[in-house]
Order: structure tokens, then C-alpha cells, then sequence
């Protein structure tokens, strides 16, 4: 079980994160321009989610904080358009994976 100091310390490591996903969705929204408030939003909570999650995986590799922010500032820049890119991936991978026993749509053996 976690304690109550471990849930302090995940956080505390998330805050920088969150504030770099806001900053790099505040530029990436000026940059290519919104269609409005939701809109708006919506990108800056992908930026954020994005850019948290990927701090706290860093963390848990013990890279360099420089590290860990250069990569946070990218992932929080691409925010929802790299979650929709790993989505398609792993929707590619699911749908031409060879399982065997499994029949296709035609009804042959894959």
C-alpha cells in the first residue's frame, strides 16, 4: 500500500510537468489557432495528461531532470495528436495480429 508520503512526493513530481503541458498547449494553440473555449480546453487538459504521465514513467527510470523535461515538453507540445497517434498504432497492431484458433471476418483459419 502507498503511504501518504509517497502520494506527497508523486504530486509534488507531477506539478512540473502539468505547468510545462499548459505552457506547450498555450503555445501550440497560438501557433495553429482554436476554434473556441472547449476546444481550447480540451487541448490543454490532452497537453497536460500527456505530459504528467510521461514525467512520472521518466521518473521511475531516474533520468536526468534535463531529460525528463525535454521529453515532457515534447510530448505535452504533441499532447492529443501523439495519444490519437499511439491509438492508431495499437488499433493497426490489434487488428492484423495473427492469433491462431482465431477465425477472420471471411472465416479462414488466421
Amino acid at each position: 500500500m502507498i503511504s501518504t508520503t509517497e502520494y506527497m512526493e508523486i504530486l509534488i513530481s507531477s506539478v512540473g510537468p502539468a505547468l510545462l503541458g499548459v505552457v506547450a498547449s498555450v503555445i501550440r494553440q497560438t501557433r495553429y489557432g482554436w476554434k473556441g473555449f472547449r476546444h481550447f480546453m480540451a487541448g490543454l487538459l490532452m497537453s497536460v495528461f500527456t505530459s504528467v504521465i510521461t514525467g512520472l514513467l521518466l521518473e521511475m527510470w531516474e533520468l536526468p531532470a534535463t531529460v525528463i523535461t525535454g521529453i515532457c515538453g515534447m510530448c505535452a507540445y504533441s499532447g492529443g495528436s501523439l495519444l490519437d497517434a499511439l491509438l492508431w498504432r495499437a488499433d493497426k497492431e490489434i487488428r492484423t495480429a495473427k492469433l491462431p484458433g482465431i477465425r477472420s471476418q471471411h472465416g479462414e483459419e488466421q
